[in-house]
């Protein structure tokens, strides 16, 4: 197998992403998440994605002190930009 030219990530630190679960609509759910890296994969010819994640539902200021996020690996196409609502934390400003 040939690996695919070396672009651009579409995704840096810091970007606010959600990653749509899999599922028969409307019930599908929607992961969020910020990214932590990208790296990329020569042998597969795409970026690999790592994802600090959220869970369902965006943290709140007070979440965030309490609940950890759990960082997951994801191909770069399957993530969906994403804007917090206002006042909740962690990505840039």
């Amino acid at each position: 197998m040939t690996a695919k030219k070396k672009t651009k990530p579409r995704w840096k630190a810091g970007d606010a992403v959600c990653i749509w679960e899999d599922g028969t609509k409307p019930r599908c759910r929607k992961e969020y998440g910020i990214v932590v890296a990208t790296m990329w994969n020569n042998d597969a010819g795409w970026w690999d994605t790592w994802i600090a994640c959220f869970g369902f539902r965006w943290p709140s200021n007070a979440s965030l002190r309490v609940n950890c996020p759990y960082i997951l690996r994801y191909l770069e196409t399957s993530l969906k930009p994403y804007t917090p609502p206002k006042g909740s934390n962690g990505t840039k400003s």
